[in-house]
């Protein structure tokens, strides 16, 4: 009997040449929940119609579950190549319509419960950010971008900013290993918060970590989210340009 776990935010791509899959995977003891993973090669598609989902079965012998709305807009083509292939027959265009209404749904929810000047992320376990919108004005909740940034000083950090708009500037260094046993290494640190924002709530999807404020650490349980006020910044961390206010 194959074990099964979820792989979310989940695309099909090449490893070595073999089909597999990329995603958050929960629901695996061997892992901290939410960590970004590739399976081993898959072997078989089943595609669950009823469930609005996929199971995909590696050589490994597990199994992942995942589900249409879940399908990431990355590699788009690779991962119809690789239906094509398997004779996994899925509309990847409702996949991606199913993940724009969950996503529609999420921003009026969230309009309902962020103030202006609030920021709202999604975490697993304190290793990266899947999500992030921001709330201006009264109404407007709209996603902001996320990315790596790659120093050569530093460990990689992750960015939360709109530069585009001027909304946002947020960046942290996430969680340093998946090492239960070494708690420093369960703690974010923020090294930058731009003005104009006033709060942030952090949804931890994944296991618990440490946010690192002002007075202290501020413990982020799984399941829930915590609010961390402008106050527990601990201030600038490093020296670099303000992509929002120009600041340096």
């Amino acid at each position: 009997m194959s074990l099964t776990f979820q792989l979310k935010k989940w695309h099909l791509g090449f490893y070595r040449e073999r089909a597999v899959g990329y995603g958050e995977c929960y629901g695996n003891s061997k892992f901290p929940q939410g960590l970004p993973i590739h399976t081993s090669r898959i072997l078989k598609i089943m595609v669950k119609r009823e469930e609005k989902e996929l199971r995909l079965y590696t050589r490994s012998g597990s199994c992942y579950r995942a589900a249409f709305a879940d399908l990431d807009f990355k590699d788009i083509e690779t991962t119809r190549e690789i239906l094509k292939c398997m004779e996994a027959d899925v509309d990847l265009e409702e996949c991606l319509a199913l993940g724009s209404k969950r996503a529609e749904e999420k921003r009026l929810f969230l309009g309902k419960q962020l103030l202006s000047g609030d920021l709202y992320i999604k975490m697993p376990g304190g290793f990266m950010v899947s999500e992030a919108y921001f709330k201006k004005g009264d109404k407007a909740v709209v996603p902001v971008s996320v990315r790596r940034h790659v120093s050569s000083f530093s460990r990689d950090s992750i960015l939360i900013t709109d530069q585009e708009q001027g909304l946002c500037d947020f960046r942290i260094f996430p969680v340093e290993s998946w090492n239960w046993l070494d708690a420093s290494s369960s703690v974010v640190k923020a090294y930058h918060w731009s003005e104009g924002l006033n709060t942030v709530r952090i949804e931890n999807t994944g296991d618990d970590f440490e946010f690192q404020g002002a007075k202290g650490k501020i413990l982020c349980r799984r399941g829930t989210v915590t609010m961390i006020q402008r106050e527990d910044f601990t201030g600038e961390g490093w020296v670099l340009s303000d992509g929002v206010h120009g600041k340096s």
